[in-house]
């Protein structure tokens, strides 16, 4: 029987890109008027309150994602799937972003980003870091390509990640997975290598208590990813 690929599973926000997709979307979004101010608004006012702590991450995991489907009611998908090919010339990728992708692409990795950023978006990032595949959150469409504003898929939470990852699971081998929230625990839980990376308090505890490998920007992320695929190779 044939060994299955091996793949690593990467989260983006806080992983590979220092801003936030959704935000940088959505600006791009608005300035090309396909959104309006009040949608953008609506969103935007949700990461005020995860930043000033006055929401749980998974409180605001839902409210962005459902607002952000919202302000795209009535929008052609088409004239979002455009805008998205810009995407990933707004992101600030950490430094390491690029070289980690490589690193796990030269050992015979596939790279498959898994993430709570709008599927529009992350395929232009993903285009750009060369990664395999992409799954993102969606905001549903109808049959004449109109946007509804309802919430197809928010991968922004854990049991809609979960579900994309064990998807993933029955066609490889998941080497490696690389999270900062705990919203990724069920995508760290299924990788022989778990990787917290800059991570928030909630997961940062967990993988303490776990043994996982906690590492931030501030550490050589594909040299010590290196290490740990080789080991077992």
């Amino acid at each position: 029987m044939n060994a299955r690929a091996q793949a690593a599973l990467l989260d983006v926000d806080g992983v590979l890109v220092r801003n936030y997709t959704m935000l940088a979307f959505g600006r791009l979004l608005l300035q090309r008027g396909i959104i309006d101010r009040q949608g953008w608004l609506s969103f935007y006012s949700d990461f005020k309150s995860l930043w000033r702590k006055q929401v749980s991450y998974e409180q605001f995991a839902e409210n962005a994602v459902r607002h952000f489907s919202q302000a795209l009611a009535g929008r052609r998908q088409m004239d979002v799937l455009e805008a998205g090919k810009a995407c990933a010339d707004r992101m600030k990728l950490y430094w390491y972003a690029r070289p980690l992708a490589d690193t796990l692409r030269q050992r015979g990795v596939k790279t498959i980003a898994v993430s709570g950023a709008p599927d529009e978006c992350l395929h232009s990032l993903a285009r750009a870091l060369r990664l395999d595949e992409a799954y993102g959150s969606l905001a549903a469409v109808d049959a004449s390509g109109i946007y509804t504003g309802q919430v197809q898929r928010n991968m922004a939470l854990g049991v809609s990640k979960g579900a994309i990852v064990r998807e993933l699971t029955a066609r490889f081998e998941v080497v490696a997975a690389f999270g900062d929230s705990e919203q990724d625990i069920p995508m760290l839980e299924t990788a022989r290598y778990p990787v917290a990376v800059n991570a928030r308090a909630a997961l940062s505890r967990t993988a303490m208590e776990r043994g996982w490998t906690l590492l931030s920007f501030h550490n050589n992320l594909p040299a010590r990813v290196a290490e740990l695929v080789d080991s077992h190779r």
